[in-house]
């Protein structure tokens, strides 16, 4: 019944990769501004995450960001940097209202197989890959 990780800042310069797939009973994700080296976050099926965090901004090298099915959140912070980002998964998040203006980058794989989702990251996307 994982619902939290850890308070506070935590020192990760070495982490790569957090897996946290299918933990359902996680309601928010921690402080990842000093996982610098960040490159994968797999948060698909944690249906009970309410927001991702905004030290997510911080995480210049993350390539992969896998949400699918993150059904309660709403938004990804404003001003997260996408710009390493090339596989983006954010099948059945139906609940999103806004999305981060993503600028032409080398995003390669998307999955936004909701058609309300689709709309909301195309009005702030200038990628033609999408």
């Amino acid at each position: 019944m994982l619902e939290k990780l850890w308070e506070g800042v935590v020192l990760l310069p070495c982490l790569k990769e957090i897996n946290l797939w299918g933990s359902s009973n996680l309601k928010v994700i921690p402080d990842l501004s000093k996982a610098t080296n960040l490159e994968r976050l797999y948060l698909g099926l944690c249906s009970s995450l309410l927001e991702l965090s905004s030290s997510v901004r911080d995480l210049k090298k993350l390539r992969v960001l896998l949400m699918n099915l993150c059904v309660k959140v709403e938004t990804i912070p404003a001003g997260i940097y996408l710009n390493s980002l090339v596989h983006l998964d954010l099948e059945g998040c139906s609940r999103f209202k806004t999305f981060p203006e993503i600028a032409e980058q080398d995003l390669t794989h998307t999955n936004l197989k909701s058609e309300k989702l689709r709309e909301v990251v195309h009005k702030v996307c200038s990628c033609s890959k999408l």
